[in-house]
């Protein structure tokens, strides 16, 4: 009952669990997980379509954000820095749809993608040199391919070089990371700007 008020209702537990990169609502009756790399339907689900509805209000609310039927489509984050999106009717012929996207505890890193075998050894020292030395990369993939975790990666690079590339670094709209900004031009929690 505690969760259906003041937490994430059914999701809160799937929220802890650290085995689980993302969650799918599709209206009330619907709840998939996404588990080590495999998608399955969980048997939890809300009561109602109006529970979702809270749980949506309640995510988007620390934002600012606003999602109704004239504004059916938000993309937010979750206080830990998972994403979410949400998708209300008309544009989604299902009901409400939620989508939170979470991140490993501790963020990416080079040594995390090595182990998972998701990038090559042989070039971990042309990307340090490359970050190093200011270089453009262009990152590019699909839904769910690790591009935000491949440049958070690059942050440690750049903190290495931080005396050469700081100053660059934060002209970059776009870059990215858990641990600095969220968005573009939004007010990052640790006191800098994009």
């Amino acid at each position: 009952m505690f969760y259906s008020i003041r937490g994430f209702d059914v999701l809160e537990k799937y929220l802890g669990d650290s085995s689980i990169s993302e969650i799918m609502v599709i209206g009330a009756s619907r709840i998939f997980v996404e588990q080590n790399g495999k998608i399955r339907r969980i048997e939890e689900h809300f009561s109602e379509e109006g529970d979702v509805y809270r749980l949506i209000e309640q995510i988007v609310a620390p934002t600012n954000r606003m999602v109704n039927e004239a504004c059916p489509i938000v993309d937010s984050r979750l206080p830990d820095g998972s994403r979410v999106h949400i998708v209300l009717p008309p544009v989604s012929l299902e009901g409400p749809v939620i989508t939170i996207r979470k991140f490993l505890k501790g963020g990416m890193t080079i040594e995390k993608l090595l182990a998972f075998e998701e990038f090559p050894e042989k070039l971990t020292g042309i990307l340090s040199a490359l970050v190093k030395s200011r270089y453009n990369i262009l990152i590019s993939g699909a839904t769910n391919s690790g591009k935000s975790s491949f440049k958070c990666t690059c942050r440690i690079y750049r903190e290495e070089g931080k005396s050469n590339y700081d100053r660059g670094f934060s002209r970059t709209p776009a870059f990215s990371c858990r641990e600095s900004c969220s968005t573009r031009n939004e007010e990052c929690k640790h006191g800098g700007r994009e």
